[in-house]
């Protein structure tokens, strides 16, 4: 018998690798956070089953400067819900940048912090007004996400 139950979305997929729950449905970003990568991992004990295409959002990297200007700081300091996958990403993409980088995981409302605690933020983004609200622009894209099934 099913009894499904309500719970945090960043709850899911550490119940699934703990064997508390046997299927959940939370973002595709988050799973990745988990991992630390946009590359699923097939030894990976939690495996995305299902894409319901559900709250289609993008994982960006946003900011008030543009990226040329801000390379030219001492240090960058990024503020992220993501951490992981953040820090992952800048190595792939930007490595002339992570050594000036000073990742720190925000909870919640990272647009906020920009300019006055962070130089750039990583968030999900759907319609991208919030950004538009704090004054930012998308620098580069680090995913797309929507809910999944993991199972």
């Amino acid at each position: 018998q099913l009894s499904p139950i309500i719970i945090k979305s960043q709850d899911v997929i550490k119940l699934i690798q703990s064997d508390e729950i046997a299927i959940g449905f939370t973002g595709l970003d988050l799973y990745f956070e988990s991992i630390g990568t946009c590359s699923p991992i097939k030894t990976q004990k939690v495996i995305p089953w299902k894409n319901t295409n559900l709250d289609p959002v993008h994982l960006v990297i946003a900011a008030k400067e543009k990226i040329n200007e801000i390379r030219q700081y001492a240090t960058i300091r990024v503020a992220t819900e993501y951490y992981h996958l953040t820090r992952d990403f800048f190595i792939k993409e930007y490595p002339s940048l992570v050594k000036k980088c000073k990742f720190f995981k925000a909870s919640g409302t990272a647009e906020s912090l920009c300019p006055y605690f962070a130089d750039m933020v990583v968030v999900c983004v759907s319609t991208g007004s919030t950004l538009k609200q704090n004054g930012l622009t998308i620098i580069d894209t680090i995913c797309q996400s929507s809910t999944w099934m993991f199972v």
